[in-house]
């Protein structure tokens, strides 16, 4: 019906609310909100790992400072957490980045891992866990450096 909308001149509709909070005037524009840290993005693959170990990686968005990474992570038949806390490094923009090595690992075991972010706003919630198994014994995995192809 032509009572719940207004049609402007140039024939946009604009519908009427009396919640202005979820419309953007574009005033505030240039005022940041503080705001936790995105998710973090774990890479799915271990840059490194062996029986004992596995050397984990991501990267976070933030748009103040991210100065450290706590990283949980737990054998797929435990109850308790383990905690590390990482000190974040400065990539480009509003992108950070953080690498662990896990150690003292079970061989052939499945571990979550997952990552949240401290800015000034404090810890952000965490990443969705990533899975990662530690090689059986006797096999130690390092990922291969894939040469870029030249261009011609």
């Amino acid at each position: 019906s032509q009572s719940d909308k207004i049609v402007s001149q140039t024939g946009e509709a604009n519908l009427l609310s009396t919640d202005s909070s979820q419309y953007d005037i574009g005033q505030d524009k240039d005022i940041k909100e503080m705001a936790y840290a995105e998710e973090a993005k774990i890479r799915k693959t271990p840059l490194n790992s062996s029986p004992w170990s596995l050397q984990i990686e991501w990267t976070a968005n933030s748009e103040t400072p991210i100065t450290i990474f706590r990283v949980q992570f737990m054998a797929n038949d435990s109850t308790d957490w383990s905690e590390v806390d990482v000190v974040a490094s400065k990539l480009d923009n509003e992108d950070w980045y953080g690498k662990v090595d896990l150690l003292n690992l079970q061989p052939s075991t499945l571990y979550m891992v997952k990552v949240s972010s401290m800015n000034t706003e404090g810890y952000s919630q965490f990443s969705d866990a990533q899975n990662f198994t530690t090689p059986e014994k006797g096999k130690v995995k390092q990922e291969k450096i894939m040469a870029s192809p030249s261009t011609k």
